[in-house]
């Protein structure tokens, strides 16, 4: 699968790491994205490694991350040249990079995510 086919609304972003390897550096992205928008129920794993990254930009409410993760943290994505661009909830993440390498697992569940701050409290009069 290449990155252009890949279904970014309402996926959900796992983990990103930058790794500065001195001759190549690359940034990698754990995802679980639907297959397909319209058709699809569960979302499957994939990895993107960014080859030879030449710029990370990236800002991002980590609380919002985290709080929007069960529904899909992820509001859209596309790559635009040598450019791949996610729009998150609370921010985004943009990566210029050589070559963009896309892995599918067969996995078809994501981790479970705990939702942190939606503690129902009960008032006493």
């Amino acid at each position: 699968m290449i990155i252009d086919d890949l279904s970014w609304h309402d996926g959900l972003l796992v983990e990103w790491r930058f790794i500065p390897d001195g001759t190549k550096p690359c940034v990698e992205l754990v995802l679980w994205l639907y297959p397909e928008q319209v058709h699809s129920r569960k979302r499957q794993a994939v990895r993107v490694t960014c080859h030879n990254a030449r710029r990370l930009v990236a800002s991002c409410d980590i609380a919002e991350l985290r709080d929007n993760a069960w529904a899909g943290n992820i509001v859209d994505g596309y790559r635009r040249g040598a450019i791949l661009r996610l729009s998150v909830t609370g921010g985004f993440l943009e990566i210029e990079a050589s070559s963009f390498a896309v892995v599918l697992s067969r996995r078809t569940e994501p981790p479970r995510t705990r939702r942190v701050g939606h503690r129902h409290s009960r008032r006493t009069r």
